[in-house]
């Protein structure tokens, strides 16, 4: 079964992970082997992790499937390459606008930024 994931989805289900993690809330970043500098891992510890990870896992991706996209390359596989690869699967639907909002919230987390201020410019994509 194909995941339907809508502007609206998305707009919804980054602003519930900001109230629930916070408006303030700064991601961590993760080793992901010891000789890594840390970043952002889809996947932490058999749980969705980083604001990606949550939402696609929370829209119903298979914990599974996200943590392939920690071990695509040496530092991991960006937002975009993610959705696109499971557009490409079937396994989500997504529009193009989507695809860039979610990787706008992604690249202002991984610069260390708040789950607020990466939810808010993954906004202005849609």
């Amino acid at each position: 079964m194909t995941i339907n994931i809508s502007d609206d989805d998305i707009k919804n289900g980054l602003s519930a992970l900001v109230i629930k993690q916070g408006e303030d809330f700064v991601y961590s970043k993760r080793n992901v082997t010891e000789d890594s500098e840390g970043g952002c891992v889809y996947v932490h510890q058999g749980k969705p992790d980083c604001i990606i990870g949550q939402f696609l896992a929370g829209k119903g991706v298979p914990v599974e499937r996200l943590k392939q996209g920690d071990t695509t390359t040496s530092l991991g596989q960006s937002a975009f390459d993610l959705l696109d690869c499971l557009r490409e699967e079937g396994v989500i639907t997504i529009s193009w606008k989507g695809m860039n909002a979610l990787q706008a919230a992604q690249s202002v987390q991984d610069r260390g930024r708040t789950w607020g201020d990466a939810a808010t410019f993954a906004l202005m994509e849609l």
